[in-house]
């Protein structure tokens, strides 16, 4: 917010988004230290996630097969925020810049070797967001 205030919306995003790619690198790299392992197969990374998920409070589903998996959201909490806050509009700029910035920063830490798609969003007024972990 303060950012916003002295550099304006659009400079505040770029920050945020600096600041959400470098973040989920620290922490993966961190848990990687602790179990003493490089990269984590298609399994081992929705653990993850799933620790990660359910520590900020998302409701989500998954899917796993052998190689994808689906996440599906239907409570966010940063969406949860911009609600209370009445700035529901700026959903779709955050879930573009930043949850994906975010999400895609934590696979690739993981494992270079998945990808992610974005496939639907809360933000953009579907039911949930919806993000598939393929192998590239």
């Amino acid at each position: 917010m303060i950012a916003e205030e002295e550099l304006g919306f659009e400079k505040a995003v770029e920050l945020d988004k600096k600041v959400w790619a470098i973040l989920p690198k620290i922490q993966a790299r961190l848990i990687k230290s602790k179990l003493k392992k490089k990269d984590f197969d298609l399994e081992s990374i929705i653990e993850i996630l799933k620790i990660k998920f359910g520590s900020e409070e998302y409701e989500y589903s998954y899917k796993i097969d052998q190689s994808s998996a689906e996440i599906k959201v239907i409570k966010c909490p940063w969406q949860e925020i911009l609600i209370q806050s009445n700035r529901r509009d700026i959903g779709p700029v955050i879930g573009d810049e930043i949850c994906q910035t975010e999400l895609l920063s934590w696979i690739n830490e993981l494992n270079k070797d998945f990808k992610l798609e974005t496939i639907a969003r809360i933000c953009q007024g579907h039911e949930s967001c919806i993000f598939k972990i393929d192998k590239r």
